[in-house]
C-alpha cells in the first residue's frame, strides 16, 4: 500500500536508483530511503489526516507527489548535481498535467460545496450537535476566516427554530448572506460583504490567468458567447423536434433549394455549437492563435 507512494518518489526524485557494489554506498542509499520513508509520512498525515494513500483522489495523489513534497525532497534527498534537471522535469510534468489550474478548481469547488453544506444535525444528541458544531467552526475558519462563528447556544437555538418552523437550517450561505456572521477582529475595518457571483468572477478570472501564463493555454470566450448564443436561439424555436430540423437536401420537399441549403447550414452550425459546449472545445494554445475554428 504505502509502498506504492514510496516507490512513485523514490522514481520520480531518482532517490538510490543506481544499482550500487559497495558496501558503504549501499549502506547510503538505504539509509537515505528511510529517512524520505518516514518525511512521506509525517508529510502526508500532515496534510491528509493519516489517509491511506490509495484513500487519497488522483488530484491529492498528483498533488502530494508534485508540489507538496517537492522543495523538501529535492534540497534534502537528491543529490546535487541532479537537482536542477529533476526539478525541471516535476515542473514540465506540473504543466503537462493542469496540476496548479486543476487545484486551483477543486479549491474553489471544495469552498462552494462547504458553503451550501447543512451541519446541524436533527437529532437531540447532544455529542453529535456539539461535533457538528466542531466541523462547523473548522470550515468557518479554513474558508472564511474573515468571520466568526457564532456561539454554540446562538447556533443551537438558529437551527432548532428552522427545525420548528419546518424549514431548512442554517448554512453557512444562510448566515453570510443574513448578516449572521460577525467579522474577526483583523478583518472588521474597511470590509464589505462581497457577492458570491462577485468572488466567482475573480475566482474564474484566476484560473483564467493560471492557465494563459503557467500552462500557455487559454479559453476561447468569444467562441463560448457565440456558441451559447446560437444554441439557445435555435433551443427557444424548439427548431430540434420540427420538420425543419434537417441535415440533408429533400428533393421532394415543397421549399425551394436555395432555402434548405440555408437551413441544412443553420442545423449543422447549431449542431458544431452544441457538441463544442458538451465537450467543452474552447482551449487554444496562446501560441497557435491562428488555428481557431469558425463558428
Amino acid at each position: 500500500m504505502k509502498d506504492s507512494i514510496y516507490n512513485k518518489v523514490f522514481k520520480l526524485y531518482e532517490i538510490s536508483q543506481e544499482k550500487v557494489y559497495d558496501e558503504g554506498k549501499r549502506k547510503k542509499q538505504k539509509l537515505t530511503k528511510e529517512k524520505v520513508r518516514k518525511y512521506i509520512n509525517r508529510k502526508l498525515s500532515k496534510e491528509y489526516g493519516g489517509k491511506d494513500w490509495n484513500e487519497l483522489t488522483d488530484l491529492e495523489q498528483e498533488k502530494f507527489l508534485y508540489i507538496d513534497i517537492k522543495e523538501a525532497v529535492l534540497e534534502n534527498y537528491v543529490d546535487d548535481h541532479k537537482r536542477s534537471r529533476i526539478k525541471n522535469k516535476i515542473e514540465k510534468q506540473i504543466e503537462k498535467n493542469f496540476i496548479d489550474a486543476k487545484i486551483e478548481l477543486q479549491k474553489h469547488n471544495d469552498k462552494v460545496s462547504i458553503m451550501f453544506k447543512y451541519f446541524y444535525p436533527n437529532t437531540d444528541d447532544e455529542q453529535e450537535r456539539e461535533k457538528a458544531y466542531t466541523d462547523f467552526c473548522n470550515a468557518l475558519e479554513k474558508y472564511f476566516p474573515q468571520f466568526l462563528a457564532p456561539t454554540y447556544d446562538t447556533w443551537v437555538s438558529d437551527n432548532e427554530k428552522m427545525l420548528q418552523e419546518g424549514r431548512n437550517t442554517y448554512r453557512i450561505y444562510d448566515y453570510y448572506m443574513g448578516g449572521g456572521l460577525d467579522l474577526a477582529e483583523n478583518h472588521a475595518k474597511n470590509f464589505y460583504h462581497a457577492l458570491q457571483t462577485d468572488v466567482d468572477h475573480i475566482i474564474i478570472k484566476t484560473i483564467l490567468k493560471i492557465l494563459k501564463d503557467k500552462l500557455k493555454i487559454k479559453i476561447d470566450i468569444s467562441k463560448i458567447e457565440k456558441c451559447l448564443s446560437i444554441t439557445q436561439s435555435m433551443q427557444d424555436l424548439n427548431l430540434e423536434d420540427c420538420d425543419e430540423f434537417s441535415t440533408e437536401i429533400d428533393e421532394n420537399s415543397s421549399i425551394e433549394l436555395e432555402r434548405q441549403k440555408a437551413i441544412i447550414n443553420q442545423n449543422l452550425e447549431y449542431q458544431r455549437c452544441k457538441t463544442a459546449l458538451e465537450k467543452f472545445d474552447f482551449i487554444e494554445n496562446v501560441n497557435d492563435d491562428n488555428n481557431k475554428k469558425d463558428y
